[in-house]
Parts: C-alpha cells; structure tokens; sequence
C-alpha cells in the first residue's frame, strides 16, 4: 500500500495525533527556549534575547561556590528521605485501609485522608485556623470546657 494511500484513508488517526504533538510542542519544548538563562547574564531588563551570552560561566561559578557541597548534599539527603518516607505510606495505609471490617468507618477514614487533595491549600488553612482558634475555634471551646478559663 502507497503512503499517501495509507495517509488518505487514516487522516483522522493522523488529526488525533496532532492534539497530543501540539501538546507536547507548548509545555515541554518551548519552555526549553528559558533554559538559556543559565547560559546568559539574564537581566530582567533586557530579556533573554537581550542579554549577553556567557556559557557555562555561571555553572563553573556554582561549583566553585563554598556553598556547593551543603546544597548537593541537602538535596540529595532531602530526595533520598522523601523516596524512604513517602513512598511506603501510602502502601501502608492501603493495607490497613484492607484489614477494616467497618466500612462506615473505612469510608470516613478515606474521605479526611483524601479530603486534602480537592481542597485549595488556602482553604484549608483557613480550616485549620478555625478549628483550632484559642478564642473561637473548637480547640478554644474544649480548653474552656476543660479547665474553665
């Protein structure tokens, strides 16, 4: 079979490949284009076509820095216990989640953990400050119960 046979009868494959590669083509490649920032002495007001090329200058100066070992090591210590901490939680919670024979309680437990996630954290703060406010808040409330001040 021809290519442009191929290409006539398949068009619409071909016009649904397109909305994934124009995808593509904004968000990974054309921010590649701000990389060059790490090339050049950005200044803001000239841009990055503006200011001047000075190559891996700025790298060399980072790895002569006196701070270069304390900012490899904290990320690196920091992405190691992020991988140990983070990555067996959730695993474990899905298990303890399993062994539940409440399913009222199972369902409940499931809704706090994941209510985080669908909440703005600027709401959620807000939440917080309400709740546990020492005037008004329910944590306020309890301690005036509690102790009567």
């Amino acid at each position: 079979m021809k290519i442009n046979q191929r290409l006539r009868n398949d068009w619409q494959l071909y016009l649904f490949l397109l909305i994934p590669f124009i995808y593509i083509i904004i968000f990974a490649y054309i921010p590649m284009v701000g990389a060059q920032i790490a090339f050049r002495q950005y200044t803001a007001r000239l841009g990055i076509w503006g200011s001047p090329w000075i190559g891996l200058q700025n790298l060399v100066k980072f790895f002569k820095s006196y701070q270069f070992k304390q900012v490899v090591s904290n990320t690196v210590i920091l992405s190691i216990s992020t991988i140990i901490l983070e990555f067996p939680i959730p695993i474990i919670f899905a298990l303890l989640m399993n062994s539940l024979n409440s399913q009222k309680f199972k369902k409940f437990s499931q809704t706090i953990v994941n209510l985080p996630h669908f909440i703005s954290v600027v709401v959620m703060v807000g939440m917080l400050f309400q709740v546990l406010n020492a005037n008004t808040g329910l944590y306020g409330a309890l301690m005036k119960t509690i102790t009567g001040i």
